[in-house]
């Protein structure tokens, strides 16, 4: 029968090997750790820069604009990340740098500039902490105060930009309001001047009257043509029925009785001559002269009429141009009073605008409203020397175990490779 020996594993764990595996490399951990604490130590002393935090908390307002919009903190947080006022800080805190982009990679590098809402909640919650850091206390807190100033000038600058825009708009709106306006006042009073509907009032009513009296008037003569005529058809009915002549017989006087017969030689009287004349009749010639007068009467009252009924007809007409002349002047004047009207109303909500405009951003100072800071803290940010040195220690420790541990597994590997096999013994 075959038996097999087997030597013990050679990989398990021994604690205690390992415990004294360290111990015997104990000086070279100590030398290790010294080594590190001494090199944490002289950068933390001597090479590493301090950077002291300067730190400014801000109320986010919500700036009022003239076209009553809010400058919101959305609007101008962009401006606190602006690479100009960067440029401008490096230019007067960093002057010896003659490359500015460089100097402005190496300032972001070297100095935090962040806005962010206070996880602290030492302030307002919506309060905007912006910390900047430099390697002197008194330099981090200038250029923190510098920055401010330009990002409220920024700040400034683009409400002025948004208001002046806007106010321009305003006023150019509110220039061709007014002239509008008072083009439409012009149009009305240019109108009124020569379109005095008054006065054609004035004239209609006249012509009115006038026509009244007119048409009264050929009442008037159209009766007493009637009565004219009436009287003259009376009179010469009278005047056809009169002799116009009449015949009287006139005796001789005393004187020529006696002389007619001392010529005839007689005493007979029976035979003495008498004088026939002819006279016109008094009668006919009154009733003559009525029909004469009454017929110029007539023609007279006829051309009177005619004259009459021009007149009125003239009225007439004059009437009804006065009647289209002032319905188209008061349609007109009523087209530039609504054109007056309108152009009032748009040139008072031109002028509201503008006025409420500029009252909207009278008051408005657009600054930051700084709650607290800025301020930096006396000790350098960052990790302290003694914590440096502390965590340096670790380290060098950690390395140098593991360095020792690895270096006692590679030396039993080898002696595990010199070794003989593994012997089988018969029985």
């Amino acid at each position: 029968m075959t038996e097999y020996h087997q030597y013990p594993y050679e990989d398990e764990i021994d604690l205690r090997d390992l415990i004294l595996k360290v111990w015997r490399g104990r000086w070279v951990i100590i030398g290790a750790v010294a080594i590190a604490v001494v090199v944490a130590f002289i950068y933390a002393t001597f090479i590493r820069e301090p950077a002291y935090e300067a730190r400014v908390s801000i109320l986010p307002n919500a700036y009022r604009l003239a076209d009553g919009r809010a400058l919101s903190r959305a609007d101008y947080l962009p401006i606190f990340h602006k690479e100009p006022i960067l440029e401008k800080i490096v230019t007067e805190y960093m002057p010896d740098e003659p490359d500015v982009q460089k100097a402005i990679d190496k300032m972001i590098n070297i100095i935090e500039v962040d806005v962010e809402v206070d996880p602290e909640q030492e302030v307002t919650p919506s309060a905007l902490v912006v910390s900047m850091r430099h390697k002197d206390r008194a330099t981090a807190m200038e250029m923190t105060r510098e920055y401010i100033r330009l990002v409220q000038s920024e700040i400034a600058s683009l409400a002025s930009q948004l208001n002046d825009e806007h106010l321009g708009l305003l006023e150019r709106s509110l220039e061709i309001r007014t002239d509008e306006f008072q083009k439409a006042l012009d149009d009305q009073q240019a109108f009124r001047k020569t379109h005095d509907i008054e006065t054609l009032r004035s004239r209609l009513a006249n012509r009115r009257s006038r026509l009244i009296s007119a048409e009264a008037r050929i009442e008037d003569l159209q009766s007493s043509i009637k009565v004219l005529t009436v009287s003259l058809e009376h009179a010469q009915a009278q005047l056809a029925e009169t002799d116009p002549l009449l015949v009287t017989k006139d005796v001789l006087d005393e004187t020529s009785v006696k002389l007619f017969r001392q010529i005839a030689g007689d005493g007979d009287t029976s035979s003495i001559p008498y004088i026939e004349r002819e006279h016109i009749n008094p009668v006919y010639t009154q009733l003559l002269e009525t029909v004469l007068t009454t017929q110029r009467q007539l023609e007279s009252r006829k051309i009177e009429l005619e004259n009459a009924m021009n007149e009125a007809s003239a009225l007439r007409e004059e009437i009804e141009a006065l009647l289209d002349e002032i319905a188209d002047a008061e349609r007109k004047d009523l087209e530039l009073d609504i054109a007056v009207s309108h152009a009032r109303s748009a040139y008072e909500s031109a002028y509201s605008q503008y006025n409420n405009a500029i009252n909207a951003i009278r008051n408005e100072s657009y600054t930051l409203t700084i709650i607290s800071g800025p301020w930096a803290s006396t000790r350098p940010v960052g990790t302290s020397r003694l914590m440096m040195m502390a965590l340096a220690a670790v380290l060098a420790g950690f390395i140098s175990v593991s360095g020792l541990l690895f270096a006692e597994y590679m030396r039993t590997g080898e002696r595990q490779t010199a070794q003989p096999p593994t012997r089988a013994v018969a029985q």
